[in-house]
């Protein structure tokens, strides 16, 4: 069949040059004239087409991710994408976990390769990871950061501790890094802090599929940084297109980083510049304070009000406890005053989904326990609770935990020291009697069990409460540096009235003393209960309507607290004749002295 094949048989260049040769072999000695045919257009000359070369190569992807036994495709990207000769030259580093033949490959068994394409022309090489997965293992699906932020020290090194879910996932060994190498350097899942300033941590699959991130920040331990932002007030309700100034401290006051950012929550109802707010429309925000480098944060709800109409100032249940037993539903009967507030919209929950359900104001008992009906307007100005016991009227009677005691209120303890807490509980037949006990501030005292360990010069508390959550307990805990000399703390503040009586737009100072004197602690925040009825600065206030309030003094670290009443009247009154009896010895006109209500 080669016999009919055109210029493809290799035995054509011989068998034609042979014929050639016959053909002219009577004229190899002589001239020969060949005549050639010329077609109109034919170019003067036509030059010899040049190879494009080859300049580069990519992959369609990074990673590639397959099952035992499937299949995928690597395309390589040769530019420019012209380039005469495209051909590559496959690789795979391990064989036996994947297979690759012109860029497609197959999972062999678990594992991770590299698959490298190299240009026959040029020798650029490209490559891409390929992981093979066992579909009868699990993966990891998420990663979780024991903390969402860290603040250590130049030079100090910390491991990051860290969970994978599922937790019997195969792929557990993740790869750390850092989007700023020169704050920190990160090996594993530790790392060390190089200066100060502020990085992420980063926690990465094998796949690059999964991630999670942790903030850390890198403190210079010769300087001092702000560890806590006092807000006058922990909520501020305000007028629409009414302007506020949030008074605030910082300590300690020799902060370096004591510079702070100011934010709404919500634009669209609170302005905020500075420590200034005003109120755009009526709402529910909160304004932030934060230091630039994010480490400390304080926060106060504001509630924008149309001062032109009524708000809720109070909600009353018919009760203030229930008793229910398994399964019965409990109509709770309550009202709200003054009766045309506007926002009287109320939102019902339950303290605990298991114990009780609550729809309105209505709840069912589920199961036995403790739980609490809370009432709030949907702005969350004003909250009510009402206690609900459930009961299972199908068993014998069991008791709870009523009350937890503890040896003493109050402990002070040296640096180092660890202490027990002595403690019973009532009824001793009690069917809840486990205890969670937990420290309020870790960096003060470490708590487990009933024992705690004083770490460092401070007020902390220890919290003891029942598992289910009913029953709570606090122990106060001053912890002092028995190296440095002993320093006091406020322990009482005195004021010269327990009640104040005013009229409308006066103004009051209430004079104070604090002991010890010299209490290094004395620094004191005044507040008002009411601000409609009494605004306070500092320890004057100023009568702004008729009702009853507090002024409010406690100490910065809030440790010590005193109230005082205020009671304000209407500073005009009006007299209004009863009657008048004459006779002859004497006229008498009964007067009656009342308040002009306005």
């Amino acid at each position: 069949m080669f016999w009919h094949q055109y210029m493809t048989n290799i035995q054509d260049p011989n068998s034609q040059s042979y014929s050639y040769k016959k053909l002219y072999a009577n004229s190899l000695n002589s001239e020969i004239t060949f005549i050639i045919p010329v077609y109109n257009n034919m170019p003067a000359s036509n030059p010899m087409p040049q190879d494009i070369r080859v300049q580069g190569i990519s992959m369609n992807q990074d990673t590639f991710v397959v099952n035992i036994d499937e299949t995928g495709d690597a395309i390589p990207k040769i530019t420019p994408t012209d380039a005469t000769n495209k051909d590559v030259v496959w690789w795979v580093s391990d064989p036996e976990v994947v297979r690759v033949w012109n860029g497609h490959f197959r999972g062999l068994k678990e594992g991770t390769v590299t698959v490298t394409a190299t240009t026959v022309d040029g020798g650029y090489s490209a490559s891409c990871k390929v992981i093979v997965r066992d579909p009868n293992k699990n993966y990891v699906q998420s990663i979780q950061i024991e903390k969402e932020q860290y603040v250590s020290y130049v030079d100090e090194a910390f491991d990051i501790s860290y969970t994978c879910y599922p937790l019997d996932s195969a792929n557990t060994d993740l790869y750390w890094t850092t989007d700023n190498p020169e704050v920190v350097r990160v090996f594993g899942n530790r790392y060390r802090g190089l200066k100060e300033g502020t990085a992420k941590l980063i926690a990465i699959t094998d796949d690059g599929k999964v991630r999670a991130e942790s903030k850390v920040i890198i403190r210079d331990k010769n300087k001092v940084y702000v560890d806590k932002i006092n807000l006058e007030k922990e909520s501020y309700i305000i007028g629409i297109d009414q302007a506020l100034d949030i008074g605030f401290k910082y300590t300690p006051t020799n902060a370096t980083n004591a510079e702070f950012y100011w934010t709404s929550s919500n634009d669209d109802v609170l302005r905020v510049w500075g420590n200034r707010i005003r109120g755009l429309k009526e709402g529910t925000a909160e304004v932030i304070a934060t230091t630039l480098d994010g480490t400390v944060e304080a926060r106060a709800t504001v509630v924008v009000r149309n001062t032109s109409q009524s708000y809720v100032e109070e909600i009353k249940t018919e009760k203030d406890e229930y008793t229910a037993n398994i399964n019965d539903a409990v109509d709770i009967p309550f009202t709200y005053a003054p009766t045309n507030a506007v926002n009287a919209e109320f939102y019902w929950s339950s303290s605990n989904d298991d114990i009780i359900r609550v729809w309105g104001n209505r709840f069912r008992a589920l199961k036995p326990g403790i739980a609490e009906v809370i009432v709030r307007t949907i702005d969350g100005t004003v909250e009510k609770r009402v206690k609900v016991t459930v009961k299972d009227n199908t068993i014998p009677t069991v008791n709870y935990v009523k009350e937890i005691n503890v040896d003493k209120e109050e402990y002070i303890a040296n640096v180092d020291e660890a202490v027990d807490i002595p403690f019973t509980y009532t009824p001793a037949d009690a069917v809840n009697a486990e205890f969670y006990w937990s420290s309020s501030n870790d960096d003060i005292i470490r708590v487990w069990g009933n024992r705690f360990r004083a770490l460092k010069p401070g007020i902390a508390e220890v919290i003891v409460r029942t598992l289910d959550g009913t029953v709570e307990k606090r122990v106060k805990v001053t912890v002092k540096d028995n190296t440095v000399p002993t320093v006091n703390y406020v322990k009482e503040i005195n004021v010269d009235k327990e009640e104040y009586t005013a009229n409308v737009d006066e103004a009051v100072d209430i004079p104070f003393t604090y002991t010890p004197t010299n209490a290094v602690n004395a620094e004191f925040y005044w507040s008002s209960s009411n601000d409609e009825i009494i605004r306070v600065w500092g320890n004057r206030f100023r009568a702004l309507k008729p009702g009853t309030a507090e002024v409010i003094v406690r100490t910065l670290d809030g440790t010590i607290e005193k109230r005082i009443k205020v009671v304000v009247k209407e500073d005009n009154v009006s007299l209004y004749a009863e009657g008048i009896s004459d006779n002859k010895e004497e006229t008498t006109a009964i007067v009656n002295i009342q308040e002009d209500k306005k």
